[in-house]
């Protein structure tokens, strides 16, 4: 991951394609006392030193000009790769220690930065260049356990109708990415949109006290992470985490259709809530909703002043299911309630809206409905989008089917999770389901005892000969109108198998022709 030090020139998103004349400069020896490092030079003389304008964390981008912070991880220690980067033209680095130290002429011309924490040195460095930001640019922070990244996409859209927005690529919401994030913000960005992701108590604090953010949402609380935290109730406390790092005043939106979420208060700040369940004491609130093949169509109530309500009729997001329009209300109460947005404005935005990589892509390929949501799996995710399936088929008239594989990291909790999603499977009852991995065989269990037929079940490994069988009895077994989909957990792959019967969907009408 590189990113440029923030500058009006640089684009929204993580910049890959830095340079030294659009970036803003910083000297190596400054960076060190931001961060309380110790400065090391090669030759020992500060006059060797020159600015520098990025920073990387993979060794394969360093370059003259280019910080390389080394992280150690579990699976490797970046300051294995410091000489590489050497050999790379990069000669600033960021580390915890100096490999062969006491062999310095591999270093002539380096500078170092050591530090207790490497990973603790960037959130330093994040909040010195927050703090660089023009007093009156905002902050807006987003958890939960599912649809962190649709709710962030949406927000961006909508603000983007007035704003000069910033928001976190792909999803860098780690205590690593989202600091690069922040130090790669331009300095005239009036919105900063960032992720926050956990894996553990206090990721979030960590994360909200880096961004310090002037609103926050938090989308759901589910049960992805229980394998660490245990239980919804301690899943939900973490999410709330968000409010460490909330300006006293702050605005935090929540899901009010969620009963962990329902009994917060918090008399230091401002509490909205959104529900798609005609909760009339939610302050915004989406009303008559109709799913399509495509698409959802929703009326919006916004009660936030307490005296008549505002409506917005047909509204319309590019995206199939009731779940996402939980990011739409999200992104209008943001919008409105604290940017003050008209409902032109935000009617617009989130219209422009389309979705992007394997986080429900809908494609057609001769004929057939291809569902990618391959990006991540949970017991809440599931269920969305098996019911937005069922919604998509019965719309339009086509057969369903479904490739789901394992869900991951639910620990004790997994048959029980897999199996409720067979469960789901024996009420929406698609043509057939593949299954590949090992805890999917709780689903199938789940679903037979639900009374979906055995014989329309077929189970696959997830090595590369499972996932190729997958593949081919899925393709095989399909017909022109049919609408499959794809979910699994990140560590699954299901891209594989989604790429795998596309090519030999396209093969197939070639051979039919």
């Amino acid at each position: 991951m590189k990113v440029g030090f923030q500058n009006k020139n640089i684009k929204n998103g993580i910049c890959g394609d830095i340079n030294a004349d659009c970036c803003f400069k910083i000297m190596p020896h400054e960076l060190a006392e931001i961060c309380g490092g110790r400065y090391v030079t090669y030759p020992a003389s500060a006059d060797a030193e020159a600015p520098v304008f990025g920073i990387c964390t993979d060794s394969r981008e360093a370059a003259d000009g280019i910080v390389f912070a080394a992280l150690r991880g579990e699976r490797t220690d970046g300051h294995r790769y410091i000489k590489n980067a050497t050999e790379q033209g990069c000669r600033c680095f960021l580390c915890e220690y100096i490999p062969d130290e006491n062999t310095p002429d591999i270093y002539n011309g380096c500078s170092f930065i050591q530090v207790p924490d490497t990973v603790k040195a960037l959130a330093a460095l994040a909040g010195y260049f927050r703090d660089k930001q023009s007093v009156d640019a905002k902050t807006v922070g987003i958890t939960g356990s599912v649809g962190k990244t649709t709710t962030k996409e949406l927000v961006s859209c909508v603000l983007s109708e007035r704003f000069k927005t910033h928001k976190t690529a792909g999803n860098f919401n780690s205590d690593i990415g989202m600091p690069l994030v922040i130090m790669e913000c331009p300095d005239d960005a009036e919105v900063s949109i960032v992720e926050m992701g956990m894996g553990n108590v206090g990721d979030i604090s960590r994360l909200s006290g880096i961004a310090k953010p002037d609103v926050a949402i938090i989308t759901t609380i589910g049960t992805s992470h229980i394998e660490a935290l245990g239980s919804r109730e301690n899943i939900c406390k973490a999410k709330l985490e968000i409010t460490d790092g909330l300006k006293s005043g702050g605005t935090l939106v929540l899901n009010g259709d969620e009963p962990l979420l329902d009994c917060y208060n918090n008399t230091d700040l401002r509490i909205l809530r959104v529900s798609c369940d005609q909760n009339k004491e939610c302050d915004i609130s989406a009303e008559n909703i109709r799913s399509y093949y495509d698409h959802t169509e929703f009326e919006l109530s916004d009660r936030t002043d307490r005296g008549a309500p505002k409506h917005l009729d047909n509204l319309k997001i590019n995206l199939p299911g009731k779940h996402n329009v939980y990011a739409a209300l999200f992104a209008y109460a943001v919008a409105s309630s604290v940017f003050g947005m008209s409902g032109d404005e935000i009617r617009c935005g989130i219209e422009k809206f389309r979705n992007t990589g394997y986080r429900q892509n809908i494609k057609e390929i001769n004929g057939v409905g291809i569902v990618e949501d391959c990006y991540n799996a949970s017991p809440e995710s599931m269920k969305a989008s098996l019911t937005t399936l069922s919604e998509m088929g019965k719309t339009s008239g086509r057969r369903t089917v479904a490739v789901l594989g394992d869900m991951l990291e639910l620990g004790a909790y997994s048959a029980e999770c897999h199996r409720a999603v067979g469960q789901i499977i024996a009420e929406i009852v698609p043509e057939y389901i593949c299954l590949f991995g090992n805890e999917v065989r709780f689903i199938a269990e789940g679903a037979i005892k639900s009374g979906y037929p055995e014989g329309r079940i077929f189970m696959f490994s997830a090595d590369e000969d499972g996932v190729k069988r997958c593949a081919e009895k899925t393709a095989g077994n399909t017909s022109v109108g049919d609408i499959i989909l794809f979910k699994a957990s990140r560590g699954m792959r299901a891209e594989k198998i989604s790429d795998a019967v596309c090519t030999l969907l396209e093969a197939k009408d070639r051979t039919d022709v």
